[in-house]
């Protein structure tokens, strides 16, 4: 059955930039029409989301990266995940009474520094053309001058109002004068804008060192959160390989541990010998059986997923066919697999041949 998107197919005859936000993608085509790297119109891109999205973005967060360069091509993994900071520890979180992380706050803010911007830097010195004032133009100009509010983040404020509103910082950004800004308003961040500038300016030292560096350390101190200045200045992004599955006739890349790329090559695998191309796109069965690769894929990152600096991670036995096969005696076509008890207990067997780690660190998308 032929499915319509109600949209026409995009077509470029050289390049292209997709976002969730079209100043964001606009910023990217900005840049390479100015002759810059496809790494260069990526640092665009995500320099404005951080400006115009920042109910899903921010350079607090993190990045990794799957480059591929196109006259080797050679497909080359960036780790831009954000380090822990030396203080964080289970101990110093039963010290404030917690016996879990808790989801929102200065906690787990601050449990790890930001790695996304470390990363922009990195790849922008291996493969950037332009310099990164030019870069960083789009994302500067909107923060500091404003952009309009879209009506996903007008509704993304009202919804969070409660919480944005106890943060005198936030609220002075999301809610000025108290309102939540309707769809069409102006928005602009200008000490965003000041920090993009001095990473424009100096590159890594100028968001690891320096003015802005001294001011997250701060304010980290100040509130009850873990990172400080020298865990700012210890972030670095670093190369690597990255994990090369097969689905059929088509190669599959993703990045390795610390992030969670092995489970989307080993639903791969559990798949393949059911032949989802000739099932109904939209049926039940085809449907069925992605639940269950899903639930058998995530009961494993969850049991054994960690920082492959602190602990061993099986990965190329995650991805492996003979594994897949393996896990793939727990699918069941007739009926769903049951219970759902827990993130960490499953009711379908324990993996085989692979214990847990006794070092299980966790990594959060930003």
């Amino acid at each position: 059955m032929e499915i319509g998107t109600g949209r026409p197919v995009t077509l470029a005859p050289l390049a292209m930039v997709t976002s969730p936000h079209a100043l964001a993608s606009s910023a990217g085509v900005d840049v390479l029409r100015a002759g810059g790297s496809a790494v260069d119109a990526a640092i665009a891109t995500s320099a404005v989301l951080a400006v115009v999205y920042p109910h899903m973005t921010g350079l607090g967060g993190d990045a990794f990266w799957l480059i591929h360069d196109g006259r080797s091509g050679a497909v080359r993994f960036l780790n831009g995940g954000g380090k822990a900071a030396g203080s964080a520890s289970l101990a110093a979180l039963r010290d404030r009474g917690m016996s879990e992380i808790p989801l929102r706050g200065i906690i787990p803010a601050t449990l790890t520094v930001p790695g996304a911007v470390a990363s922009w830097t990195e790849a922008h010195r291996a493969h950037g053309r332009l310099p990164l004032a030019k870069v960083f133009e789009n994302a500067i100009s909107y923060a500091r001058d404003g952009f309009p509010v879209t009506a996903r983040l007008a509704n993304f404020i009202a919804l969070m109002r409660g919480e944005l509103a106890q943060q005198a910082e936030a609220a002075v950004l999301f809610l000025p004068g108290g309102a939540i800004p309707a769809p069409g308003a102006k928005l602009a961040n200008p000490d965003l804008a000041g920090t993009l500038q001095a990473i424009a300016d100096s590159g890594w030292a100028g968001f690891y060192r320096g003015t802005v560096a001294e001011e997250l350390a701060r304010f980290s101190c100040e509130t009850g959160g873990f990172f400080r200045g020298v865990d700012l200045e210890q972030q670095t992004a670093s190369w690597g390989s990255p994990l090369v599955g097969r689905y059929r006739d088509v190669e599959i890349y993703n990045t390795p541990p610390p992030t969670q790329g092995f489970s989307v090559i080993e639903m791969f695998n559990l798949l393949e010998p059911h032949e989802l191309h000739r099932k109904d796109l939209l049926g039940p069965d085809r449907v069925h059986l992605m639940v269950q690769a899903k639930q058998i894929a995530y009961h494993d990152r969850d049991r054994v997923l960690a920082d492959p600096a602190f602990a061993e991670v099986p990965v190329e036995r995650l991805i492996s066919k003979s594994y897949a096969a393996k896990r793939a005696e727990s699918i069941d076509i007739r009926s769903a697999l049951s219970g759902t008890r827990s993130r960490r207990t499953a009711a379908w067997p324990a993996t085989p041949s692979m214990s847990p780690p006794s070092t299980v660190t966790a990594t959060r998308s930003r």
